[in-house]
């Protein structure tokens, strides 16, 4: 409201003109209480509206066999809704501008019987995802309606802290976050904490989770940001000599999948004894700070272990005169990146179930052909039906020719290489043998520039990658399309060739190892929140 001003503090002793002045102010008052009127009437009409357009909707809607079904089908078919993708980090990305609709809010916002359903429906709020400071559509009292309305119901959290917004203060309402959410650790199913490692934080959730006892907690994954350096300070020796549970000290009997990040692998380490899956993805690791070799081999003799996921150099490279044979029984996949000591282990590696193994940016070294006497034979992992070697070369042709040997089940075989001069299949046509590489082969994937190298190909295919004798069926070549339009328009004789020994097909986008990883058999939401994936290869053209 404007400020008032006496007229004659104006005029002075001007009887005329504060006589004009005062009839104008008495005049602009009596407008301002007619306004203020008018807006009370209009609050007071627009509910009115309001309640006029509900009584309008409960008539309309009455013919609407949608709201005549009971509660329980109106129930279900909210919970099939609400399995839409929730592709957060996609969303805030590529449409930053669009609002990301959650399906439970949508539903509860139709009309007022579906909001009472809803409402009144725990299971349709037992998800919920947190994108920090950038989502002012999720305040800390929209996390607590979600935890009052799934009642006692599982929860599946999905909290990101490493957003920020300037004049926000995202610390304060990023702990009260973390303190409601540990409140309710013991409804926890599967959690996502994503981190900043610098922040005091990563100091908060060690110490308020360090005794929790999370008894439903299936899968827990922690991401913090940055050198493992940063968190490791108490460490005084140089490698981290013992695997030592950090949080969740009260118990976590259902933990069967851990995925650590960052920071995160050496600082929250929660119970790994009931472990199926596990992911230690950390590129950035200051070498003084990784596992020593004896501590990570008690992670890779988990007895339950059946997916393992290693990124980095999270562990010293193992002395090769020490290595023995290590039994993983239970693992049926297995991919690593970024640490060439993983081929040393591989080589020692006894899994008779594993199917799928998944290798990038590794080089063979020259020892993986000649493995420690206790090692020694002519093993090779019985059930490999997957293979999946992105940007691998080896330093000898006798590593190569080792690791074919010990992947000489797969019936699938992905290549992928940017480097043409040091792709493993270019490699691997040097090797002099009578012997099929992958005798079992059915399908192929070359993801590399070989427009020049199809006699190369042919001569592969014709010695060792073509049918056996005694199979009717030729193995299916795949190619990028500039590739093989390349080759069918440039090398008529090769491709005709190259066509007799196998069935040519192009592929119109990259190949992608593994759409999600580990391959449970059991989806929710959950997993499309956090569907990244660090094996992602770009389809190669020319």
């Amino acid at each position: 409201m404007e400020t008032q001003i006496a007229p004659r503090a104006v005029v002075g002793n001007d009887a005329e003109a504060a006589k004009a002045l005062s009839i104008a102010h008495s005049k602009r008052s009596k407008l301002e209480e007619e306004r203020a009127a008018l807006l009370s009437t209009l609050e007071e009409t627009e509910a009115k509206l309001v309640e006029a357009q509900a009584e309008f909707g409960a008539i309309y809607n009455k013919s609407s066999k949608l709201l005549k079904l009971p509660p329980e089908v109106t129930c279900m078919i909210f919970h099939w809704a609400s399995g839409y993708p929730r592709r957060y980090k996609d969303a805030l990305k590529e449409l930053p501008e669009v609002p990301l609709l959650l399906p439970e809010v949508v539903i509860s916002h139709v009309c007022r019987y579906w909001r009472a359903v809803s409402i009144s429906y725990p299971r349709l709020w037992t998800s919920f995802s947190y994108a920090g400071a950038c989502n002012d559509r999720v305040p800390v009292d929209r996390f607590k309606a979600y935890l009052e309305r799934s009642a006692t119901l599982d929860l599946e959290l999905w909290l990101d802290f490493l957003l920020f917004l300037p004049g926000v203060d995202t610390k304060s309402q990023n702990l009260t976050m973390l303190e409601m959410a540990v409140a309710h650790a013991q409804r926890w199913k599967r959690v996502t904490l994503l981190l900043d490692s610098d922040s005091k934080l990563l100091d908060e959730v060690t110490s308020r989770t360090h005794a929790l006892s999370v008894p439903k907690l299936e899968h827990l994954m922690l991401c913090a940001e940055g050198e493992t350096a940063k968190v490791s300070r108490r460490n005084r020796t140089p490698f981290v000599d013992e695997v030592t549970t950090t949080i969740l000290t009260g118990g976590a009997p259902n933990l069967k999948s851990l995925r650590l990040d960052g920071a995160a692998y050496i600082a929250c380490t929660p119970p790994l004894c009931n472990l199926t899956a596990l992911r230690i993805e950390a590129l950035i690791v200051d070498p003084s700070k990784a596992y020593t070799w004896q501590a990570f081999l008690t992670i890779l003799q988990l007895p339950l272990l059946e997916h393992l996921s290693i990124i980095g150099a999270v562990f010293e490279t193992p002395n090769l005169p020490l290595l023995d044979v290590i039994e993983m029984n239970q693992l049926r996949s297995l991919r690593f990146s970024e640490h060439d000591a993983m081929c040393l282990v591989l080589s020692c590696i006894r899994a008779p179930l594993l199917d799928t193994l998944t290798m990038q940016s590794v080089f063979l070294p020259e020892e993986f052909n000649s493995p420690p006497m206790q090692v020694t034979g002519s093993y090779f992992f019985p059930s490999l039906i997957r293979l999946n070697l992105l940007d691998v070369s080896a330093l000898s042709l006798a590593a190569a020719w080792s690791l074919i040997k010990l992947t000489k089940t797969a019936k699938d075989v992905l290549l992928s290489h940017d480097d043409s001069d040091e792709n493993f299949l270019i490699q691997a046509s040097s090797i002099h043998s009578d012997d099929k590489f992958w005798p079992k082969l059915e399908t192929i994937i070359l993801n590399m520039d070989v427009e020049l190298e199809i006699n190369r190909i042919c001569h592969l295919f014709s010695a060792h990658l073509g049918p056996l004798r005694s199979s009717r069926t030729k193995p299916f070549l795949y190619l990028p399309e500039s590739i093989e339009k390349a080759w069918r328009e440039n090398f008529e004789q090769g491709y005709t060739t190259l066509r007799r020994l196998c069935t040519i097909k192009s592929i119109p986008q990259a190949p992608t190892p593994e759409d999600f990883w580990p391959p449970f058999e059991e989806r929710s939401n959950y997993e499309f929140w956090e569907n990244d994936n660090p094996f992602v290869v770009e389809l190669v053209t020319i």
